[in-house]
C-alpha cells in the first residue's frame, strides 16, 4: 500500500499542531521578555510567534477531508482546541523548560516547571480523563495563566 503525502500529514497532524503551538507560545513569551528589557529583537520574536500561530491556524483550516484518516477537526470548539492542542503544548513547555532550568542549576524554577507540567498532565489526562471538556479547558487556562506569569516574572 502506498501512502500519499496527505495521509502522512493527517496521521501526524496532532504532533505538528502541538509543536507549532508550543513554539508560538515560547516565542511569544521570549518576545515579551525582550521588549520588557527594551531589546528590539523582541519584535522579531513576536513576529515569529505570530507566523507560527498563523501556520497552526492554516494547518487546521486546510486539513484534508477526503483522507482515509477521520478529520479530527470537523466539529471542534474552542474548548476542544484548548484541551487537545493547548494542554499538550503547555505540558511540553513546562517539562522542557523545567528540565532546562534544572540543568542550568536554577533548581527552584526547574522544580516549579516539572511540578506544574506533571500536575497538568495528571489533571487533564489521568485523573480528569472523564471530566467534561470545559472543566479540563478551565484547568488548562489556569495552568496557562500560571505559565505566563511564571515566565514573565523577573523575580523567579
Amino acid at each position: 500500500m502506498t501512502e500519499t503525502l496527505s495521509d502522512i500529514v493527517t496521521r501526524n497532524a496532532l504532533v505538528h499542531l502541538v509543536a507549532l503551538l508550543a513554539g508560538s507560545l515560547f516565542l511569544l513569551v521570549t518576545g515579551l521578555r525582550a521588549l520588557r528589557r527594551e531589546n528590539p529583537e523582541g519584535f522579531l520574536y513576536l513576529t515569529l510567534a505570530l507566523f507560527l500561530f498563523l501556520v497552526h491556524v492554516f494547518y487546521i483550516s486546510n486539513f484534508p477531508d477526503d483522507s482515509p484518516v477521520i478529520n479530527p477537526f470537523a466539529d471542534w470548539s474552542a474548548w476542544n482546541w484548548l484541551v487537545v492542542l493547548g494542554a499538550p503544548s503547555l505540558i511540553l513547555l513546562y517539562l522542557t523548560l523545567g528540565t532546562y532550568h534544572l540543568l542550568a542549576l536554577r533548581v527552584r524554577q526547574g522544580i516549579y516547571g516539572l511540578f506544574f507540567g506533571l500536575t497538568l498532565l495528571c489533571f487533564v489526562y489521568m485523573i480528569g480523563g472523564q471530566w467534561p471538556t470545559d472543566v479540563k479547558g478551565a484547568v488548562t487556562l489556569t495552568w496557562g495563566t500560571v505559565w505566563f506569569n511564571w515566565e514573565l516574572n523577573p523575580t523567579l
